[in-house]
Formats: C-alpha cells, structure tokens, sequence
C-alpha cells in the first residue's frame, strides 16, 4: 500500500494493519527534527536518525519494512532509504534545500507543508501514534545530548559497533530479531529494574532512556581508552 502520495488522500489503512514502511520512520524523524527546531537534516543525519528508529521498532511491537543497513567505516548507511527519502521528494512530502552530486555528494532535507499535512492526517490513527511517540523519545534524546552528537552516539549502537569491532564492513546489519542487540539490552534493563523497584512494567520511555545513557557512557569510556 501506497501510504504517502496519490492514495493518502484515501481512506487509510493503517486502522487494518500494523505494516508499517520506512516512510513512516523518514517522516516522523522529520516532523520532530521540525518540532525541536534542528533545521534541515543532512544525509548522514537523517542516516543515523532514520537507524535509531527502525532498530527499537521491536520496543512498540512495530511490524515495519526494514530497510537494508550495511556497516562501513562511516557507520550503518542504506541506499535503499537515501532512495525513499527521494522519492518522498518527488511527491512533495520532503523539501530538498540543498543537494551537491557525486559519489559522497550533499543533501539537506525538511519536510514540507504538504508533508506536515499528511503526517497530522496520520497522526489522528492510532496504531501510527506508536511510531510517533518512539521517534518523539529518540529525538528528544537526542535534543538532550545534543545533535551533534548523533553519529557518536549511532557508533556505539551495540550491533553496529560488533560488526565494526569484527572487521564486518561492508556487511548487512540486522536490525530485527536475535541479532538486534540494542532490544536485548533494553530487554535486561526492563529485568533489572522490575527486580531493583520490585514494579510489575517500567515505561518503554524510561527504557530508552537508560539505553541512551548506556550509549552515552560507553561513547565517553571509548574516548578515555
């Protein structure tokens, strides 16, 4: 299903299915790169945005099109969402403010009226909401620690950094099932803290955040060594 363009204007339906795309992650990342005031989004940006998102989508049991993510030495990058975010483009939902062309060429991105329309449309349904609020919690990390900051923090993403310390470049990274540390993580600090504060749930935002500060400090450890 079309989600985005000719068909948005349609009855959607998100209400009848938990299948969600990577569009889905491009425009919720740059809906709240808006809400927080960021500017436009470079490529490498929205690379590493667009990552944090899709690899915690397990977190809200979010069924998405995972996009291919392969590891290089200037960490996860996906052609396939470079070719999304263009076609988004074409179809008026993303404004490109900027672009330079060639093999490392430049972009800056931000999402258009029409794209702030649609996604408010979208933001009316429930199941789209989960999407919302998980990018809301990321981004609002990152506003915290601060955006420049966002390739460092990516680099320490557990399951990135493995395939890095293993020499894996060039190499796909799963960002769903056994192979996404990052949930495994999050999974430990939910047992940790049920068992420590004796509650029956901890919140998935207060999760995140413990992850968050995990990656910060593992990011602070690296620059000590």
């Amino acid at each position: 299903m079309q989600k985005y363009g000719k068909n948005y204007s349609g009855q959607s339906q998100y209400s009848d299915s938990d299948q969600y795309s990577v569009n889905d992650s491009i425009m919720c990342w740059l809906w709240h790169s808006d809400r927080l005031n960021w500017g436009y989004q470079t490529k490498i940006q929205m690379q590493k945005g667009v990552y944090l998102i899709q690899i915690l989508s397990p977190l809200y049991n979010l069924a998405e099109e995972y996009v291919k993510y392969f590891s290089y030495n200037y960490g996860p990058f996906s052609a396939q969402l470079q070719g999304t975010i263009h076609h988004l483009c074409s179809l008026g939902l993303v404004d490109l403010i900027y672009y330079e062309p060639g093999i490392n060429g430049k972009a800056r991105y931000t999402i258009s009226e029409k794209g702030k329309f649609a996604f408010s449309k979208l933001s009316s349904l429930p199941k789209f909401n989960k999407m919302v609020d998980l990018s809301r919690i990321i981004s609002n990390m990152i506003d915290i620690y601060g955006l420049d900051h966002l390739v460092d923090i990516v680099y320490e993403e557990p399951t990135f950094k493995k395939m890095k310390i293993e020499g894996q470049f060039s190499k796909i990274i799963k960002v769903q099932g056994e192979q996404n540390l990052s949930t495994k993580i999050i999974e430990q600090f939910n047992s940790i803290s049920q068992q420590m504060f004796k509650r029956e749930q901890i919140t998935i935002e207060s999760l995140i955040i413990a992850y968050f500060d995990y990656l910060r400090a593992s990011y602070a450890n690296s620059k000590e060594v």
